[in-house]
């Protein structure tokens, strides 16, 4: 599974974003099972990324099964807590 924050590197709510997963990951010891990846929004690929996911605000937070389909995603003030992305995380890998 693979799990994407997208955002600006200077962003306060996207790095705070961004080390809450990466720590979730740390934490339970996932990561052989979950990709994570930060895509910067004002890079080329990042506008490719936002446009797909159709994304207006940052933070986002998409969550995709190793089948690449969208399980979670979630933008600006629906980005949810570390105790909720821990769930979502959970869910997909069937812990």
């Amino acid at each position: 599974m693979k799990v994407k924050v997208l955002g600006k590197p200077e962003c306060a709510p996207c790095k705070s974003t961004k080390h809450k997963v990466q720590n979730l990951i740390k934490k339970n010891k996932w990561e052989e099972a979950v990709a994570f990846e930060f895509v910067d929004v004002e890079t080329e690929e990042g506008e490719v990324q936002r446009e797909f996911y159709e994304m207006d605000q940052i933070p986002c937070l998409v969550v995709e099964d190793d089948d690449g389909d969208i399980v979670h995603q979630s933008e600006k003030d629906d980005v949810p807590n570390s105790d909720e992305i821990k769930k979502i995380i959970k869910e997909v890998l069937g812990d």
